[in-house]
């Protein structure tokens, strides 16, 4: 058992040179060992091929969102229970391959081809590899560093489609973060640091690929943990980047619900406010301010853990949200959560465009604002949810890891 273990290892050939005096001589269709170079050769052959596998995990806009996309502040979060997982495996040709789930092409119906589209979209990830990997090699070409060997690229998700949890990004993260390491470099080799990496992917999608997004998601996919964010234009007319600093505070418990059957593309939800942004609307930019605000208000109320103001800001974030949106754009199910979540006691707003909110619990009389749910209140909120087609649980940090910092700097 023990030799087979060190041969499925790729270490059989060193552990039994080390253990005795081992003389090889030919023999037809095997190899011999008669010199370091010989031995190098075949362990070499057997050694498993260089693979590399990194996360990017799905985001929560905590406060100021929409604001981070015209020039306001926000406060966002990673959600451990949702990632995206790309994985880097050496080969001889560059295969991007497809997920069977989300780029599949092939249907037994019409019916099944139409109720598939209406689950997964148009797209699915081999778009965002194919255009982070180009974006890296053009990176690599303007710091003149060789490219690494071929590669096959393989991705998985577990982000919620289209419900405003930034699936699309954290699948460019995490493929531009594999492509790091797989090629031995840190972001300080390509001339990036965290802040200019969550332009760069910022850029892969609005310039590669046309989707419309701001900076929040990208920002805290890349620092992970809970990101305060400033994204003043003063900022970037003098540095090109915002200020980002993680917030140390503990936050209260927070619950999160989301679709269990996606609501579309949630870079639509964006454009026809953009449009009136871009035209001088003053409503507009008058909302963005103040979206902002909310969020700098917001630091100061988890630093001083005055729960009972955060709940109050991310009311009124959602209210002006409604306002400037319309409850069109925001849709019927997304509104139908908040509701729900608002009957529960419950301060409530969109994680991003739709889809997906965030929640904290106000009390009830016997606990106090910020609380957390026991097993059995939370047990009935998730039945309540579940029986109008959404989910609901508690949300889970993903804190910064050492591993991920090896990289991104």
């Amino acid at each position: 058992f023990l030799l087979f273990i060190l041969f499925l290892k790729g270490q059989f050939i060193k552990w039994l040179i080390s253990e005795s005096d081992v003389r090889a001589i030919p023999i037809d269709n095997h190899f011999k060992i008669d010199s370091l170079i010989e031995y190098k050769k075949v362990l070499d052959f057997y050694t498993p091929c260089k693979e590399v596998t990194e996360y990017a995990y799905a985001r929560a806009g905590l406060i100021g969102n929409p604001s981070d996309g015209y020039f306001g502040k926000t406060i966002a979060l990673s959600i451990s229970q949702y990632s995206a997982r790309v994985t880097i495996r050496q080969g001889s040709k560059i295969v991007l391959v497809p997920h069977l789930q989300f780029d599949r092409e092939t249907f037994e119906s019409l019916d099944e081809l139409t109720d598939h589209t209406d689950l997964a979209g148009y797209y699915g990830g081999l778009r965002l590899m194919r255009a982070t990997c180009k974006r890296f090699c053009e990176l690599c070409r303007a710091a003149n560093i060789p490219r690494p060997p071929p590669f096959t690229i393989t991705y998985s998700t577990n982000i919620p489609f289209a419900c405003g949890m930034s699936g699309s990004s954290a699948i460019i993260t995490a493929s531009f973060k594999a492509l790091l390491r797989y090629s031995g470099l840190k972001l300080s080799d390509l001339g990036l640091n965290r802040e200019t990496f969550a332009g760069v992917i910022l850029s892969v999608e609005k310039d590669e690929l046309g989707i419309n997004a701001g900076l929040q998601d990208r920002v805290i996919q890349v620092f992970e943990g809970v990101v305060y964010m400033d994204f003043a234009k003063e900022l970037f007319d003098n540095q090109g980047y915002g200020n980002y600093s993680h917030i140390t505070a503990e936050l209260p418990p927070l619950y999160m619900a989301h679709l269990t059957k996606p609501g579309g593309d949630s870079g639509k939800a964006h454009n026809n406010v953009k449009q009136r942004w871009l035209a001088g609307d003053k409503e507009v930019h008058a909302a963005m301010i103040e979206f902002g605000s909310f969020a700098a208000e917001g630091k100061n109320a988890i630093e001083q853990h005055d729960w009972k103001k955060l709940a109050e800001l991310m009311d009124k974030n959602f209210q002006l949200r409604r306002k400037i949106f319309g409850e069109a754009a925001l849709g019927s199910a997304s509104l139908q959560m908040i509701k729900l979540a608002n009957k529960h006691n419950f301060s409530a707003k969109f994680t991003g465009s739709g889809g997906a909110i965030v929640c904290l619990y106000r009390g009830d009389g016997k606990k106090e604002v910020g609380s957390e749910l026991t097993i059995n209140q939370e047990n009935e909120i998730k039945k309540a949810f579940n029986a109008e087609g959404f989910y609901f649980g508690k949300i889970k940090i993903a804190f910064p890891s050492q591993e991920n910092d090896s990289i991104l700097c």
